[in-house]
């Protein structure tokens, strides 16, 4: 019964799931994929180590290795899945760190501690005449190697770029909301005088503290807005503008977002739509 609940966390684990407003990717789900895709790697990295603590011939130690990773996958995915779901839930909504690469990373170390219990255990009552003791110094340097290479693969290879990218496209995102009571002024401006205003302290804003990622927004002639992108870690998304336009249609104002220099991967879904 737990394998095939398992079985099924690991398909709700690539459900695409509802949108939150301000919502991470959890705190432990951003494992899932690394540990299922790594699951193979890690059997035959674990495999040499457990037969040598354990003095095991190495096909035996293959076969626990299998055994036991496979369990602690299975189990691990839907512990991170509950957890995250449960998580997520009581905070209203919001839970984890924006996807990036050190978000990953932070998802391992719990992820370490969990598949090193559920496979401490495991090897435990397959060998009950093994010193415990053994069975628990065999488990962990299995791990510690393991995951090791886990964190040396993620960091040096390009291939989890993909992590910082979708972070990007969330930063974006939120940077650009900053842009939306400029928008409303302009609105409200255009409503009450049938015309652009000429300078920003005529929409009567009042100063406020701008999110982060936001280096500057200004307005421009006929009521258009730019807002300047500023993380100065991330030589992508640095210095690039989105430039919101209003136009008069119906006596009302409709608001064309353009991305003139930022990639179009990073640029929130309506302006890359409205910038072809």
């Amino acid at each position: 019964m737990t394998s095939r609940i398992a079985v099924a966390a690991v398909a709700i684990s690539f459900l695409p799931m509802p949108a939150w407003a301000n919502a991470g990717i959890g705190f432990l789900i951003p494992s899932v994929p690394v540990l299922i895709v790594a699951l193979l790697p890690v059997i035959f990295v674990e495999a040499p180590v457990l037969a040598a603590f354990l003095r095991l011939p190495l096909s035996s130690g293959l076969k626990l290795s299998a055994a036991v990773n496979v369990r602690s996958t299975l189990i691990g995915v839907l512990i991170a899945i509950v957890a995250d779901i449960a998580l997520m839930f009581l905070a209203g909504g919001s839970s984890g760190l924006p996807p990036s690469r050190v978000s990953l990373l932070v998802a391992l170390v719990p992820m370490f501690f969990i598949t090193l219990w559920i496979e401490d255990r495991a090897v435990a009552r397959k060998y009950p005449q093994q010193p415990r003791i053994r069975v628990s110094l065999a488990t962990l340097a299995a791990n510690v190697l393991s995951y090791a290479a886990l964190v040396a693969f993620i960091t040096l290879t390009p291939f989890f770029k993909v992590y910082d990218q979708m972070g990007y496209r969330e930063h974006v995102y939120f940077a650009s909301n900053a842009a939306n009571r400029w928008k409303e002024g302009v609105d409200k401006y255009w409503q009450n005088h049938k015309r652009f205003p000429e300078r920003a302290g005529e929409l009567g804003l009042a100063r406020g503290e701008e999110r982060r990622g936001v280096g500057s927004v200004t307005m421009q002639p006929a009521g258009r807005i730019v807002l300047e992108l500023r993380f100065p870690a991330d030589p992508e998304l640095d210095g690039k503008r989105l430039i919101y336009e209003p136009r008069v249609v119906d006596d009302a104002l409709q608001w064309k977002c353009r991305t003139p220099d930022l990639a179009p991967r990073y640029a929130p879904y309506g302006c890359r739509d409205q910038d072809k």
